[in-house]
């Protein structure tokens, strides 16, 4: 993969965009293609970026750049913080993480915890603990000293960053779907290329997907394609315990299914 394209991916993956919180992504996003298209954003925070307005028909291209998160509902006596999901979360991930609280004021560092194996009955170990059940911590002694540094509403994401396994297999968290964002950004600079652009093509970098499709929804009622492709990513087959016969082929650690394919980038979301 081309240097620019790679530090683009990364940039975009690096960038915290929990639903409803996405400008972070959106601008790097309105950075990428500003030079060859033009650029609109909505009142979700989608970005339209539009090659050949005037052009037949009207071909719409979709990633959204939203990801799952977190978000600070109560902060204890004691200053721990307790939260909300934003998005669909696999619970049995949560605790023992690394995290990142965005403020007004800058990100803040904390951790997830939830009480300690040794502590829990035999029947308490086979369970998958419920999010109330879950806290952060950022080391603050007291609630007034956690306010000081953080406020309720404030979004919360996995410290994940960006990183090449191997040398071919990129990892991170948030690649749902801030990859399918990367994909038709790279493509609507490879169509600003063409001399003879026939269509008008608008690339939506679209937000609140993780959350019901918002951006996705709003932004196709706005341009009213005749053609819309829609890239997301799914799951591989070809790890451990996963069954071919039940969820079909889907293997990640090959090339995309074309002669003409190059050698590609595979790509991991480590589970977030």
């Amino acid at each position: 993969m081309k240097k620019d394209r790679l530090k683009f991916l990364e940039a975009l993956v690096e960038a915290a965009g929990p639903s409803g919180y996405e400008e972070p992504v959106a601008r790097v996003w309105r950075q990428r293609l500003a030079e060859v298209a033009e650029i609109e954003t909505d009142v979700m925070g989608s970005v339209f970026a539009t090659l050949n307005p005037k052009g037949s028909p009207k071909v719409m291209l979709s990633g959204h750049i939203d990801e799952i998160g977190l978000q600070i509902s109560y902060v204890s006596d004691k200053g721990f913080l307790y939260v909300n999901a934003i998005g669909g979360h696999d619970r049995t991930v949560i605790p023992g993480r690394r995290v990142w609280i965005h403020t007004a004021k800058g990100r803040v560092p904390a951790v997830t915890g939830k009480r300690a194996i040794h502590m829990q009955t035999a029947e308490e170990r086979t369970k998958v603990p419920e999010l109330h059940e879950l806290w952060i911590d950022i080391g603050a002694r007291s609630r007034e000293e956690a306010l000081e540094v953080v406020e309720l509403g404030d979004p919360v994401t996995y410290d994940v960053g960006f990183s090449l396994l191997r040398g071919s297999m990129a990892t991170s968290r948030a690649f749902d779907n801030k990859l399918g964002a990367f994909v038709i950004a790279e493509a609507l600079r490879e169509l600003a290329n063409k001399k003879k652009l026939q269509a008008c093509v608008v690339a939506v970098a679209t937000t609140q997907e993780e959350i019901g499709l918002r951006g996705a929804t709003t932004g196709a009622y706005r341009i009213d394609p005749q053609v819309a492709l829609a890239v997301d990513v799914t799951n591989p087959t070809d790890y451990p315990t996963t069954s071919k016969e039940k969820y079909g082929e889907s293997p990640l650690a090959k090339d995309p299914p074309s002669p003409a394919a190059p050698t590609a980038t595979r790509w991991s979301s480590g589970g977030c």
